[in-house]
Formats: C-alpha cells, sequence, structure tokens
C-alpha cells in the first residue's frame, strides 16, 4: 500500500512540473518543490505565479509554426496573411527570409540586452 503513495505523490509532482512548463517555468523546479514540500504546495505555488510570456513566446517561434508580426510584434501563426491583431497585411511570403532574420536579429538583441544587464 505503501508503493502505491509513493507512486501517486510522484505522479502529481510531475502533474505540476508539467503545469509549470506550460507557463513558462521551471517544470524541474516545480517538480522538486512539489516531491519536497507536498504536492499540494507545489500545485498552489504554480497555480499563484504568472505565465513567463518571453519564454512562452520564445517557444512558439522557435518552433517554426509562429512568427511575430513586424508591425505590432504580436504573435501570429506562419501561415498569416494579414495580421489578426492590428490588421495589417503582412509581407509576401519571398520576404519570409527577410522577415526570418529580422526575428533572428531581434532575439539577438534581446539576448545581448539581458546578457549585459
Amino acid at each position: 500500500m505503501e508503493i502505491i503513495g509513493i507512486i501517486i505523490w510522484l505522479i502529481f509532482c510531475i502533474f505540476i512540473g508539467a503545469i509549470a512548463k506550460n507557463k513558462g517555468r521551471s517544470g524541474i523546479g516545480f517538480f522538486f518543490l512539489s516531491l519536497f514540500l507536498t504536492p499540494l504546495i507545489g500545485l498552489i505555488a504554480v497555480l499563484v505565479v504568472k505565465s513567463n510570456v518571453d519564454e512562452i513566446e520564445a517557444r512558439k517561434i522557435s518552433s517554426g509554426a509562429f512568427k511575430k508580426c513586424p508591425y505590432c510584434a504580436e504573435i501570429i501563426k506562419r501561415e498569416a496573411k494579414v495580421c489578426r491583431y492590428c490588421g495589417k497585411e503582412l509581407p509576401s511570403s519571398s520576404s519570409s527570409k527577410k522577415l526570418s532574420d529580422y526575428n533572428d536579429w531581434v532575439q539577438k538583441q534581446k539576448f545581448k540586452d539581458v546578457s549585459t544587464k
């Protein structure tokens, strides 16, 4: 009976780590928090903490399914022809290479800004 309790404890800890990862936080960190302090405290902590929007956006862009609108900087689907946020028509696919290079440059600049602080 004791082994079943440990397995359930670990499953809850993994579940809490997955929730944290989806919010852009450290899944491993919240897993260990739940493992050592109880899954209930881990669940409360993961529900209280805000989502890390920068991490979520970076993950979406790196997946290749999304890109940033060059006009309003919102995340949109790569196939989009019109931005759903600002309503502007996006550059054609022939200039998508330039847009991709621009997005890479923006990401590098963010990294430089963070590393110099």
